[in-house]
């Protein structure tokens, strides 16, 4: 099981994979083990706070919870659009070339020519 969740690092780390494309679409599924461990220590952790009462220890739980809800939802958001994602690939890694090239085709794409030919020091008309 262990092999199973870090074999896309290996990916990375053993062959002539960039990290960009794997790290965010493959990596997230060792939180499917991790995600429910946290939770239930750190549920684990509140039940011993003796000074709060149960529904006070509900809302610090809830509490603690919304970075990753709003952190998890962002995300998803951004993976929805071809455009967006590649923005915020370029914009995190702006030294990444396949990254520049699949943004400029997103932008070409939707008719954003100046754009696109900025961002590739190119001329296309």
């Amino acid at each position: 099981m262990a092999f199973l969740v870090l074999s896309p690092a290996l990916l990375v780390s053993v062959g002539k994979m960039a990290w960009t494309p794997i790290a965010e679409r493959y990596l997230y599924a060792s939180l499917a083990f991790w995600a429910p461990v946290v939770a239930v220590l750190g549920w684990q952790w509140l039940n011993q706070l003796n000074m709060l009462q149960p529904r006070m220890r509900s809302a610090v739980f809830s509490l603690l919870l919304i970075p990753f809800f709003v952190t998890t939802a962002h995300r998803a958001w951004i993976w929805q659009d071809n455009l967006r994602l590649y923005s915020d690939t370029v914009t995190k890694s702006p030294d990444f070339p396949a990254a520049k090239n699949e943004l400029a085709s997103a932008l070409i794409n939707i008719g954003r020519l100046d754009e696109a030919e900025a961002l590739l020091n190119l001329r296309l008309r």
